[in-house]
């Protein structure tokens, strides 16, 4: 056998193969007929195996592709899986763990030994297996499958040499890691998403670069270790940013305000904006005795600013709030007096201090009996599935029955209508909303404006992105006020000139 011989050979393969698997593709297809066509398939792939002039055909084509990669210095080498769980994981987490597209993608590439697919092949697999929900642009799978795929080892790139004439493509093969995991594990993930109704990647997160491309990873790790301590009541973004080996409490809050939205999390910290010197009090039910403080000559103001507060519906009081009452007439009152006399409202019984304390407790997170479940129901077999003990291949095999084309439309059509992606908002959409939004309140900081996108149904996660277009453009400009910053609207005729 020569090696157009060797082409023609496999691609015929794949052609029949095809042909064989069809009643996949077909939605009027029986469950029986269904499992019929997978049993007929994988026989085939027994067969294959046995097969001499198939393994002689197989041999060449990896001949081919090794002289290329000698040929060619720059063509990278296969990617190898890990050996270690933990680097599995973290692996699988962040490229198939949190997005159905992916998985459907994997599980579209053929899983017998040695079976090529090109990116166009590929395209259309995916397309079929989607039940039709979700018609991508045609290179989604090759670049899912570059970017996700390759570099963790689970398929390799290969050469395919398609007809008598040595034409050459670029086709994409399972290595042997991604039949033994990836496999199942994608089964097992379309299966939980459908089931479920959830996608996966709203709890996950995005797999980005740099600085956010552990971020599924990170998520898990949270949520295993709020699951481990969930008795615990004092876990504060500090724990978990030493967890993840973070210098900063900075990138934790957004994950978390996403855990929350899930269900899985309760969340609760003070401003950090205005976080120095905080405290959340609330008035004790149970003083009867007298109020007092050293500072005589603030106490009045700060009582009566306490007193306006709770007549207009208030129930927690700290410094900030007193004070900007106060100032409603005084102008010229110091916030320093404001926190000396809550202190001694608190020493005296006049308050009760909050959860928060000040720069030493500023956040409280909690994990909800859905997260918990969830770390029990996924996480947990995530993790034994990559090991290699009997637990682990017991989970792989149950998991490889799984008839994930069942499953596939409904798990695609939950991620498709949560991606941001493919549902991307034009961002002259989202500025409009915003100048409407600034325009009606007289300063209004960032987080505001995205909680009042949030409450318009828009996507409130790229507001800050569109703030910055805004203030660049001459349309909004900010001030600060103390650490916050606050925006507000550029009204016509009255530009701020560059100097």
């Amino acid at each position: 056998m020569n090696e157009s011989e060797a082409g023609e050979y496999i691609g015929g393969l794949r052609d029949f193969r095809k042909e064989v698997g069809e009643p996949l593709r077909n939605p009027e297809t029986t469950p029986e007929e269904r499992t019929k066509t997978i049993q007929d398939l994988g026989s085939l792939g027994e067969l294959d195996h046995e097969n001499a002039d198939h393994r002689q055909a197989l041999r060449i084509i990896e001949e081919l592709r090794a002289q290329r990669e000698t040929n060619h210095p720059k063509i990278e080498k296969r990617a190898e899986f890990p050996t270690d769980p933990e680097k599995r994981f973290e692996a699988i987490i962040s490229s198939i763990g949190n997005h159905a597209g992916k998985q459907a993608t994997f599980l579209s590439i053929p899983s017998f030994p040695g079976a090529n697919i090109t990116p166009d092949e590929l395209h259309t697999a995916f397309v079929e297996n989607s039940g039709g929900v979700w018609r991508t642009h045609h290179s989604l799978q090759k670049a899912h499958t570059q970017a996700s795929l390759i570099p963790i080892g689970m398929v390799a790139e290969e050469s395919v040499i398609r007809d008598g004439h040595n034409t050459e493509l670029v086709g994409f093969t399972k290595t042997e890691a991604g039949r033994e995991y990836g496999d199942p594990i994608s089964k097992f993930l379309l299966k939980y998403a459908s089931e479920h109704n959830i996608s996966l990647d709203q709890i996950f997160g995005f797999t980005g670069t740099n600085a956010n491309s552990r971020a599924p990873y990170n998520r898990a790790r949270i949520l295993e270790y709020l699951s481990e301590r969930k008795d615990d009541p004092h876990i504060r973004m500090a724990d978990l940013a030493e967890l993840l080996g973070l210098k900063s409490t900075s990138q934790i809050g957004g994950t978390l305000k996403a855990l929350q939205e899930e269900g899985l999390v309760i969340f609760d910290s003070v401003d950090f904006e205005n976080s120095e010197g905080k405290f959340i009090c609330t008035l004790n039910p149970d003083f009867h005795g007298e109020t007092n403080s050293r500072y005589k000559a603030a106490l009045a103001s700060t009582l009566n600013a306490i007193k306006a507060l709770q007549e207009s519906g208030s129930t927690e009081f700290e410094t900030g709030n007193i004070l900007s009452e106060i100032q409603k007439n005084d102008v010229d009152f110091k916030r320093d007096s404001v926190r000396k006399v809550v202190s001694d409202l608190i020493r005296n019984g006049y308050l009760i201090r909050g959860e928060f304390e000040g720069n030493k407790i500023l956040s409280k997170v909690t994990i909800l009996q859905e997260g918990t479940e969830f770390v029990n129901n996924v996480i947990t077999p995530l993790r034994t599935s990559l090991t290699d003990t009997p637990e682990g291949k017991t989970l792989r095999d149950e998991w490889r029955n799984i008839n994930w084309q069942k499953y596939a439309p409904n798990a695609l059509k939950i991620h498709k209508e949560n991606s941001r992606i493919a549902n991307k908002t034009d961002p002259t959409v989202l500025q409009k909303a915003i100048r409407e939004i600034i325009s009606q309140n007289l300063a209004i900081r960032s987080g505001e404006v995205e909680n009042k996108l949030k409450e318009l149904g828009l996507p409130y996660k790229s507001s800050r992105n569109q703030l910055i277009t805004l203030f660049k453009n001459g349309e909004i400009r900010k001030e600060k006020q103390g650490k916050a910053s606050m925006w507000y609207i550029v009204e016509k005729g009255h530009e701020i000139e560059e100097e």
